[in-house]
């Protein structure tokens, strides 16, 4: 008879020693030992096979089904004692390799400080020496090929620290729960743009205006607002503040004659600051606007080449112009 409020429980008893283990057991009857302990009392042999001979057949065979069913148990403890070893083993395994990892990245972070410390001097050189080149540009009057050469040299080293330190910044908000739509820098390729979605648990899409790429979240910062179009880099120790364009230039909504005069400015200063890939986003429309932009190009000694976006970049809307 079945009781919802009541289990069948025993005391395990040890079959060698014939003596109480005092552990309780649930969901499993207990065995009779009598006749087996009678036996090791020193009772007539006589007697307890008597005695063996009265218990009936049924019974037996419960008792045996008892005895395999502790059996099972105890090999199921001893397993599962042995388990928990293990795990404990492994535990202590994951602290020992949780601390010396910790220990390895405040070592790691030491080399960076010491290595940021170094590039803080090479950069202080370098500032020193470019204002000795501007100066001697400007007093000799060089030509545009030497102003850019200069610019791209400071420009280089400046970068060497700042992409360093976005880096360090970048580690540390590794934590940040990132969304789509928000706005963010991508360290890597020091470019501005905004979240599409998000991939996996580590990975996210990114529209950077001219492309969409595919970045690791570690390799992200959050910023607020849109992602910018002009970079300021402020230069210390008596240089004037100098304004880099972006790689891409707008000319949609344009009549052809400001859209012309538009791209020949801009196409001074992105040589002058050192790009070798630029994007000219003119929109499909007619095509018109295409058309005179490509013919502009072909004129241009500072273009090595162009061609239409991929359908990534923007398709027939963005023409792709590699500078020499």
């Amino acid at each position: 008879m079945l009781h919802p409020e009541i289990e069948n429980a025993s005391f395990e008893f040890d079959r060698d020693s014939l003596q109480p283990t005092f552990r309780l057991q649930t969901g499993i009857p207990g065995a009779s030992y009598a006749v087996e302990i009678a036996s090791r009392l020193g009772m007539p042999k006589d007697i307890t096979d008597h005695a063996a001979d009265l218990v009936g057949k049924s019974e037996r065979s419960l008792t045996k089904l008892i005895e395999s069913l502790e059996k099972e148990l105890a090999t199921l403890r001893k397993d599962k004692a042995a388990l928990e070893s293990k795990l404990k083993k492994a535990g202590q395994l994951e602290e020992y390799y949780k601390s010396q990892s910790n220990k390895l990245e405040g070592e790691i972070e030491q080399i960076k400080k010491e290595q940021l410390d170094e590039i803080q001097q090479i950069l202080y050189e370098t500032r020193f020496e470019a204002e000795r080149i501007v100066k001697k540009i400007k007093e000799k009057n060089a030509s545009k090929d030497s102003v850019k050469q200069a610019h791209k040299f400071l420009r280089e080293k400046e970068n060497l620290l700042n992409r360093f330190r976005a880096r360090q910044k970048s580690k540390a908000d590794a934590n940040i729960l990132f969304e789509p739509g928000d706005s963010v820098e991508v360290v890597s390729l020091d470019a501005k743009g905004e979240i599409i979605d998000l991939i996996g648990n580590n990975r996210a899409r990114v529209n950077l205006g001219n492309m969409v790429s595919t970045v690791e979240l570690s390799d992200l910062r959050k910023i607020e607002g849109a992602a910018g179009k002009t970079k300021k880099i402020r230069r210390t120790g008596g240089l004037n503040e100098l304004e880099l364009p972006g790689p891409e230039v707008h000319l949609r909504g344009l009549t052809v004659d400001e859209a012309m005069e538009k791209i020949d400015k801009y196409l001074d200063s992105a040589m002058v600051s050192g790009l070798t890939q630029i994007y000219v986003i003119h929109g499909k429309g007619t095509g018109t606007l295409r058309k005179v932009i490509a013919d502009y190009l072909r004129k241009q000694s500072a273009v090595k080449s162009f061609r239409l976006g991929d359908w990534n970049e923007g398709g027939a809307g963005v023409t792709v112009v590699q500078l020499r």
